[in-house]
C-alpha cells in the first residue's frame, strides 16, 4: 500500500501525462492549418517569414526547407508527451513520421497543394531530429541512465 505521499506522486505524473498532450495538439491543429492555407496565405506568411529571418533562397525553396523545422517541433512535442507516457523510445518518431505522411498525403487531395516526396523526407527528418534531442537532454539529465 502506498502512502500518502506515494499517491500525490502518482497523482503529479497522471497530471503531467495530460498535460503534455496539450502542446501536442496545438503543433499538430498548426500544422493542419497551415496544410489547408489558401495558396496567397501561404505565400504571404513563408515571404514574411523568409525576409524576417534573411533567407536567400527563393520562396518554394524555403517553405520546403520549413518542413524541417516544422517537424523538428513535431518531434519535440510527441517525444516529450512520449516519455511522459512512458513510451518506448522509438514510439513517438514513428508516431511523428505517420502524421508527417497523413499530412503530405492531405495534400494529393486539395487542388491547391501538392504531394513531394521532399517535403516528406525533410518531414521526417525533423522528427527523428526532434525525438533525438528530447532522448538526448533526458538521458542527460537523468545522469546518463535509463529510468
Amino acid at each position: 500500500q502506498k502512502g500518502d505521499g506515494g499517491k500525490i506522486e502518482e497523482d503529479k505524473h497522471e497530471l503531467k501525462k495530460w498535460i503534455s498532450i496539450i502542446p501536442v495538439v496545438a503543433v499538430l491543429a498548426i500544422v493542419l492549418a497551415l496544410t489547408f492555407q489558401s495558396p496567397a496565405g501561404t505565400t504571404h506568411l513563408s515571404e514574411t517569414v523568409r525576409k524576417w529571418i534573411g533567407y536567400n533562397g527563393t520562396s518554394h525553396q524555403f517553405r520546403s526547407d520549413v518542413h524541417y523545422v516544422e517537424y523538428f517541433i513535431v518531434g519535440l512535442v510527441v517525444a516529450v508527451f512520449g516519455l511522459n507516457m512512458r513510451w518506448k523510445a522509438w514510439l513517438p518518431g514513428v508516431l511523428g513520421c505517420c502524421f508527417g505522411l497523413i499530412d503530405e498525403t492531405i495534400k494529393i487531395f486539395l487542388p491547391i497543394r501538392e504531394f513531394e516526396i521532399v517535403d516528406l523526407m525533410k518531414d521526417f527528418i525533423g522528427v527523428w531530429v526532434g525525438v533525438l534531442v528530447v532522448g538526448l537532454v533526458s538521458y542527460l539529465v537523468k545522469g546518463g541512465h535509463r529510468g
